[in-house]
C-alpha cells in the first residue's frame, strides 16, 4: 500500500513539473510578445492556474493536513480565473469594461 502511494507521488512530481514548465513557457512567450496587453494579461491570469492546480495535486498526496489550506487557497484562485475570464470573453467582444 505504500509504495502505491510513492509512485502516485512521484507520479504527480514528474506530470506537475511538465505541466508548470509548459505553463512557464506559454506566459514567457505572451510577456516576451506582449503585443495585445488588453487580451494577453487575461490569458496570463488564466496559465497561472495550471501551477496552482499542479501544486495541489502534490501537496494532497504527500501532505493531507496541508491539503485544506492549499485547497481553501485554490478555489480562491479558482473564483478570480472564473472572472478573469469572463473579462478575456469582454476584451474579445471590445467591451468598454475590459
Amino acid at each position: 500500500m505504500v509504495a502505491v502511494h510513492v509512485f502516485a507521488q512521484n507520479v504527480s512530481i514528474v506530470f506537475g513539473l511538465l505541466t508548470c514548465i509548459f505553463s512557464f513557457h506559454l506566459v514567457y512567450k505572451h510577456l516576451t510578445n506582449y503585443n495585445q496587453p488588453k487580451i494577453q494579461r487575461y490569458i496570463i491570469r488564466l496559465l497561472w492556474m495550471v501551477p496552482i492546480y499542479s501544486f495541489d495535486a502534490y501537496i494532497s498526496l504527500a501532505h493531507v493536513k496541508w491539503k485544506i489550506y492549499v485547497d481553501a487557497f485554490r478555489d480562491c484562485y479558482e473564483a478570480y480565473v472564473l472572472y478573469q475570464f469572463f473579462s478575456l470573453l469582454v476584451a474579445y467582444l471590445n467591451g468598454s469594461d475590459a
